[in-house]
């Protein structure tokens, strides 16, 4: 299964304004975030109710900075057979490579995965 989501690099998208850096471009951890949303939104009309997925690995060639600006496309390919792994692609507007990787999530039962959260706060 393919899916692609467009974002927009805003201000508080940047470096700067995360701390990864001093610069205004698009963050690292920000462009990480929009992999993991673009993933999450493709699985969650595959779940049953009551489930969920989170985030358990990732690897990143960050390999172009995007300004503030910028429309930046993930492009993420899932195939069911590797379970929740996801390989991507991340382009600028102009369809240069600014970032690819792979992405993997794990599917938890909601209820069961808060209830050990708070337990753990204990």
């Amino acid at each position: 299964m393919e899916s692609k989501k467009d974002f927009l690099v805003d201000l508080q998208d940047t470096a700067a304004v995360m701390g990864s850096g001093g610069l205004a471009v698009l963050a690292t951890p920000r462009l990480v975030a929009m992999v993991e949303n673009t993933c999450w939104e493709a699985l969650e009309p595959t779940l049953d109710k009551g489930f969920t997925t989170v985030g358990t690995k990732f690897s990143i060639d960050h390999l172009k900075p995007s300004p503030v600006g910028a429309t930046i496309t993930v492009f993420v390919q899932w195939e069911k057979e590797q379970g929740f792994q996801f390989d991507y692609q991340v382009t600028d507007g102009s369809q240069q490579l600014i970032a690819k990787g792979t992405h993997q999530r794990a599917a938890v039962e909601i209820s069961r995965f808060m209830k050990k959260v708070n337990e753990n706060q204990s």
